[in-house]
């Protein structure tokens, strides 16, 4: 299999989500494929200028934008928020 389904929240519009991502990215190329599909969901445009990390919602943990996801503790269920 080579994608996982997660728990994605994001505080910026306040909605969760259950995506697929591909484990063979990097987490800053699925960062931004969430951000251009929350963007054509929700008809906002969502500018994240600044840098956006994916997070653990349950331990915190930041993750590197250059790891691969399956490099990564990201695996089916995992609760992840997008800031």
């Amino acid at each position: 299999m080579n994608k996982v389904l997660i728990d994605l929240y994001v505080p910026a519009i306040n909605k969760k989500y259950d995506i697929w991502i591909p484990i063979t990215r990097k987490v800053g190329e699925v960062i931004n494929l969430i951000i251009q599909g929350i963007n054509s969901l929700n008809k906002v445009n969502l500018d994240f200028e600044k840098k956006v990390y994916l997070y653990n919602r349950l331990t915190a943990e930041r993750y590197n934008n250059s790891m691969r996801i399956i490099d990564t503790d990201i695996r089916n269920a995992t609760d992840l928020i997008l800031m």
